[in-house]
């Protein structure tokens, strides 16, 4: 991960057992929960099929999925883990990010969150654009508590609170930490996610063992660089498509602009055939030009505009 393992489980076990008052239905089970929260299960290694990573967890859980550094996995109690999807995202408050956002809202696969947002509203609003995104109704969501953890470049947030994807299963306590990359061109940035749900007191009677799964996920640095820079090229390939769309999609406005301006001026764009130079005339000596020396001098079509000089 990004710091001492050490670091992230005390943090995250104290975390999670600071949220059992929340959590536990009665005192009695709240003046419980400490003595079974500090037993570690056993975590076993598990290898991703691709060679991309791996993450240590009890041995009744189960992987779903694991590819590309994003795994999901699930416990025998209602746990369920996703770590390492990477979500990209635009800072809506940077000017330039608005010709990426023409449509009213953040394109394709991204969302729209801006980069000075704290902890709880990235992870709140992301969410519930992601679920938007999917068809799915927006989460109801409740954060308890948050913190910023060192990270050399970009940030590093831990959040902890409860979330209701309205799929039947009810408030879900949720940690999560969000791996936020400094921003790039149009304010476009990426945030990893790593994230484990569970019933409320599941969550309390487990919370030493779900903290230490967070220090015991790896990624293979070599293919987590070659991953981000495709995600990175991905990203910045979807951007410079959406700008020369929409470039050309200016041109062919501002051609047509011309276009039926000449048409209102009496005007008419000619061509001499020989050296290629374009002149702006009147309809009339555009006539006689091309009527009488018809090798030499031609009508140009709007689609032939040359632009700074036709428009």
């Amino acid at each position: 991960m990004y710091f001492p393992s050490r670091l992230l489980l005390s943090f995250v076990a104290g975390l999670l057992l600071s949220g059992q008052a929340h959590s536990s239905p009665h005192p009695a089970a709240a003046s419980a929960a400490p003595a079974t929260a500090t037993r570690v299960q056993k975590l076993t290694p598990y290898v991703f099929p691709d060679g991309s990573g791996s993450i240590d967890l009890p041995a009744a859980w189960t992987v779903d999925r694991a590819l590309l550094g994003d795994v999901t996995a699930r416990g025998p109690n209602g746990e369920k883990l996703r770590f390492g999807v990477v979500i990209p995202v635009i800072d809506p408050s940077v000017p330039q990010a608005s010709v990426l956002m023409a449509g009213g809202g953040a394109p394709g696969n991204f969302i729209a969150v801006p980069y000075s947002a704290d902890a709880a509203t990235l992870f709140t609003q992301g969410s519930e654009q992601i679920a938007q995104k999917l068809r799915m109704p927006a989460p109801t969501i409740s954060i308890q508590s948050t913190r910023d953890l060192p990270l050399e470049s970009g940030k590093n947030f831990m959040v902890y609170g409860q979330v209701d994807a309205h799929d039947g299963r009810g408030a879900q306590a949720m940690v999560a930490q969000l791996i936020v990359t400094p921003p790039q061109a149009l304010g476009v940035y990426q945030v990893t996610v790593f994230e484990i749900t569970a019933p409320p007191q599941v969550m309390v009677n487990e919370a030493a063992t779900i903290a230490a799964i967070y220090p015991h996920y790896n990624r293979d640095t070599q293919f987590v660089i070659a991953m981000v820079n495709t995600q990175t090229q991905q990203n910045q390939m979807y951007v410079q498509q959406f700008l020369d769309g929409m470039e050309r999609r200016q041109d062919s406005s501002d051609k047509m602009t011309a276009s039926m301006s000449n048409i209102l001026l009496g005007q008419t764009v000619i061509r001499n055939t020989q050296t290629g130079e374009h002149a702006t005339v009147s309809d009339r000596r555009a006539d006689w030009l091309t009527r009488h020396n018809p090798y030499l001098f031609e009508v140009v079509p709007e689609s032939d505009y040359i632009k700074g000089i036709d428009y």
